[in-house]
């Protein structure tokens, strides 16, 4: 891969005696910190596979994961530093406000049941952009452990679905002509199963681009066989969300990187991608499948004869945008409540579109028009400015956090993913793991935009 170019900073040591015993002293103190805190390391390094592992296995231990991990940011030893670093961060003042907006939303929704679920949801957004300060992400061994770690999570999966897939191929690629996809895990989440294919393939990357020097020949092939597993198994699956977030990622990050070293090169790499996706296309039969599919819904879309069905997945999704901006129009200002938006769409179904069975009736598949729906139009500019001020990254190390937060704002148009506990995992997960490898050695002013 020819953007797998690496600059090497080389360690000047000390010149004379004095200041060589000064650099010791530090370099001793350095250590001593690092094995004060290993115990520390290990715990948030758990804690983090503990959320992937309940992802995909057992609900449970995502919330274990995410109240140990900050639990663990409170010992005694490091709290007032993680306290000093949250105060200066943006990206944490944001989520803590977006949790605020749907804890004020309490004081119009009738429902109170319902609105705390939905403040049940959001916790993570109040507790883990502290938590994630106690994760090592600058020590290389640690940082290795926990993409290694996810990835292994991934692969597991991976290899039960490649078992099912392979029993009876042929049912499985007739089947996404149909919408219905391999088995994934026991919860069959797919789009945050593919968001996290696409995602952990991004910190492969990072972890090949950024400390390439410093990697073993074995910890180079273990990274490249994950992206290469990864990559491959997410176009087999073959979900819209995954399939564009992983080209929308390597646009964004192969352009990110090759640009400045060379302008032309970098055109003709975005130039290839579609060429990739459309190699893809052919030779892969659930993409060809998936596409044939979507085809089917265009055509149903255009044709002025025919009422929208909502046995199609995007269709469905239509409808339920046409029904968000219809409740949108009727309470503009502070919306409906987060407690109270079911019943508003419920209602809307009622009057709109009342042969639609209950089972088959979406809350807003549009993170935007959901929010908008719940807190009204002033609320919702916190989470507008929460989800891209990522994007406004500067700064070494800002391509990741515009790549990572492009692939989720994509992923939130098509998905109120904020309003599950996997989404609002996936979401935190990868947006707080790529904004503390940014805060690694920063530049002053890049520190400041943290």
């Amino acid at each position: 891969m020819a953007f797998f170019v690496l600059l090497f900073k080389k360690v000047n040591f000390a010149p004379n005696l004095l200041k060589h015993s000064i650099y010791l002293m530090k370099h001793t103190t350095t250590e001593t910190i690092h094995q004060k805190h290993s115990i520390q390391d290990w715990i948030a390094v758990l804690s983090c596979l503990m959320m992937i592992a309940g992802m995909l296995h057992a609900r449970a231990l995502v919330s274990i994961g995410a109240i140990a991990l900050f639990l663990n940011a409170c010992m005694p030893g490091t709290i007032k530093e993680h306290w000093t670093t949250i105060r200066k961060s943006r990206l944490a003042l944001w989520s803590s406000l977006f949790f605020a907006s749907y804890l004020l939303s309490g004081l119009w929704s009738s429902n109170t049941a319902e609105w705390a679920s939905r403040i049940v949801i959001k916790l993570p957004f109040l507790l883990l952009p502290f938590g994630f300060l106690s994760v090592p992400v600058q020590k290389l061994n640690m940082l290795r452990i926990l993409i290694y770690g996810i990835s292994g999570l991934l692969l597991i999966n991976i290899g039960q679905s490649m078992y099912t897939f392979l029993q009876n191929p042929g049912y499985y690629i007739e089947s996404y002509g149909s919408s219905k996809l391999i088995p994934t895990s026991i919860y069959n989440d797919y789009i945050r199963f593919s968001l996290a294919l696409v995602l952990t393939t991004l910190l492969n990357v990072y972890l090949v681009l950024e400390h390439w020097t410093r990697l073993t020949k074995w910890d180079k092939f273990l990274a490249f066989f994950f992206i290469l597993v990864l990559t491959g198994f997410n176009h087999l699956l073959a979900t819209k969300t995954g399939l564009l977030g992983f080209y929308i990622m390597i646009a964004i990050l192969g352009f990110g990187k090759i640009y400045t070293r060379n302008k032309l090169v970098a055109v003709l790499f975005l130039l290839s991608l579609p060429i990739l996706g459309f190699l893809a296309y052919l030779k892969v039969p659930t993409i060809h499948a998936k596409i044939d599919y979507v085809q089917k819904e265009i055509e149903q879309a255009n044709d002025p004869n025919a009422a929208l069905d909502y046995n199609y997945s995007d269709q469905g999704r239509i409808i339920s945008y046409q029904l968000a901006l219809n409740i949108i129009k009727e309470h503009p200002v502070l919306g409906v409540g987060a407690g109270d938006l079911k019943k508003a769409m419920a209602d809307q179904y009622a009057v709109h579109y009342p042969l639609i069975p209950e089972e088959n009736r979406l809350i807003p598949h549009n993170q935007l028009l959901f929010v908008m729906v719940a807190l009204g139009s002033v609320l919702s500019l916190i989470f507008i400015l929460m989800i891209v001020q990522p994007i406004f990254s500067k700064g070494p190390g800002a391509v990741y956090a515009i790549a990572t937060s492009a692939v989720l704002i994509f992923a939130m148009m098509a998905e109120s993913m904020l309003e599950v506990q996997f989404g609002v995992l996936v979401y935190l997960f990868f947006v707080l793991f790529v904004w503390r490898l940014r805060a690694i050695n920063p530049p002053a002013a890049t520190a400041a935009a943290l």
